[in-house]
């Protein structure tokens, strides 16, 4: 399988280590690409020199290199405007809220890739609406797992119920479910056999979590790459 992650920080922004250290980790681990999740709400207006600066890093022929967005965002008014902001210049959009208002227009908004709850909030975000929503805009539900592996007793307890519970309600509706890991070093990032190992304390069976951390979100990256292919006229 093309494993995938889908959001990893570089010192590009608030991570720690370098693309290059990131790469040769994510290859020993048996990752085939991982998209770095280097633009933010803190840079978004330089979004176009990260870009450059991906492309350059782009020089193993085995291993590829993305680019996510990583918005945080809690009025409706400035998901809209840093989203459409970035939108054409990276590979994958994902926005996490607390805020139902904003869960549920980035839900229908086909600017967002994928929905995710702040780390610690114990409210659900994905309920029946909110599920509706993502599938008529094709959004997916992201659920980061270094979220539940920083942390440990009664907050890690919440944090996986939570996270269980809006996984299941997903599911039933057919929402599409992304695993990552929101490593911010190289020595965070997973292994496929961890990233399964994990998602089953959320109660995920081996075959679902394969795809979620594989042909799931590689499938809407070449989505997005094709459609700015597309709009430059080379598709």
């Amino acid at each position: 399988m093309k494993w995938i992650d889908v959001h990893v920080h570089s010192n590009l922004s608030n991570g720690v280590d370098g693309v290059n250290e990131i790469v040769e980790k994510a290859k020993k681990y048996g990752l085939k690409a991982v998209s770095l999740a280097d633009v933010t709400n803190d840079n978004y207006r330089g979004v176009e020199e990260i870009r450059m600066k991906v492309e350059k890093e782009v020089t193993n022929k085995d291993f590829e290199l993305y680019l996510t967005a990583d918005l945080r965002v809690d009025k409706v008014y400035l998901a809209k405007k840093l989203s459409l902001r970035v939108r054409k210049h990276v590979d994958f959009l994902t926005l996490s809220t607390q805020d139902l208002l904003v869960a549920r227009w980035a839900a229908k908004s086909f600017t967002v890739d994928a929905i995710s709850r702040p780390f610690n909030y114990p409210r659900l975000i994905i309920d029946k609406a909110t599920c509706r929503f993502m599938l008529q805009g094709e959004t997916a539900l992201e659920v980061r797992l270094n979220d539940i592996t920083r942390t440990s007793g009664r907050r890690k307890a919440v944090s996986i119920r939570t996270l269980t519970k809006e996984i299941e309600i997903a599911k039933h509706y057919g929402v599409p479910v992304i695993l990552s890991t929101n490593a911010k070093e190289a020595i965070e990032l997973k292994t496929p056999f961890q990233v399964i190992s994990i998602a089953h304390l959320l109660g995920l069976e081996t075959g679902y979590s394969k795809i979620a951390f594989s042909n799931v979100p590689y499938s809407f990256i070449m989505r997005n790459r094709k459609f700015r292919s597309d709009e430059r006229g080379e598709g």
